[in-house]
């Protein structure tokens, strides 16, 4: 599908979508990883005037060093900088998706026992979970959306935007909200390298505006 068709569907979608009333404080959602010291997560956080962080993980406790590895230390220093945490399990993938992409593809050792189709399909069944949610229209996830808050995060392990769950979830938001603008951050605004195995999409995701992003012949 080429760029023209996928905007010509992606209008066709948008129009048969009911349209979604304006956030009445919600300005912009940033999509952030993690996966860096505490000093620096925060500070971006805080330049960019992030006041509550949605974590999306599906686990939130596990082995490794970092306040991100413990639940209890993440809670506890969002009160010291003020940042309002909420756990929000209906934005998270299911174990089950994320055992069969390990199975597939992220722990697979030789390249050719790898499915390519492995995290395309991870995708569309992520997306079958928001289409499913439907979080922007009801909800606790639609409730923090349109509450109080200026600017949220959406977090996740994972540090590359488009190697994680969390770009169709803030594509989304950015793309139906009406008002609401889409941040990726980084470390000092520096792209990071892709997860390796390079995760590949081999579809168009017309329903999010996004592109098919196969490896380069």
């Amino acid at each position: 599908m080429d760029e023209k068709q996928l905007d010509l569907l992606s209008i066709k979608q948008v129009q048969m979508i009911p349209k979604l009333e304006k956030p009445p404080h919600l300005r912009a959602i940033c999509s952030i990883s993690c996966s860096m010291p505490a000093r620096l997560f925060f500070g971006i956080l805080k330049k960019n005037q992030v006041t509550m962080i949605m974590d999306t993980r599906r686990t939130r406790d596990y082995r490794g060093r970092g306040f991100f590895t413990s639940e209890d230390d993440f809670r506890y220093l969002c009160k010291c900088h003020d940042l309002v945490y909420k756990v929000v399990r209906e934005l998270s993938p299911t174990r089950e998706m994320r055992a069969t992409f390990a199975d597939e593809f992220k722990f697979v050792k030789k390249a050719k026992d790898r499915d390519p189709m492995a995290w395309t399909n991870f995708l569309r069944s992520y997306e079958d979970i928001l289409r499913s949610e439907r979080p922007l229209r009801q909800g606790r996830v639609h409730d923090l959306l349109y509450g109080e808050h200026r600017v949220i995060a959406i977090i996740c392990a994972c540090q590359h935007h488009e190697d994680c769950h969390r770009m169709l979830a803030t594509t989304m938001m950015a793309r139906y909200l009406p008002g609401v603008e889409l941040k990726i951050l980084y470390p000092e605004d520096k792209e990071p390298r892709r997860s390796y195995p390079r995760r590949y999409r081999l579809e168009d995701f017309p329903h999010f505006g996004i592109q098919a992003d196969p490896p380069r012949r």
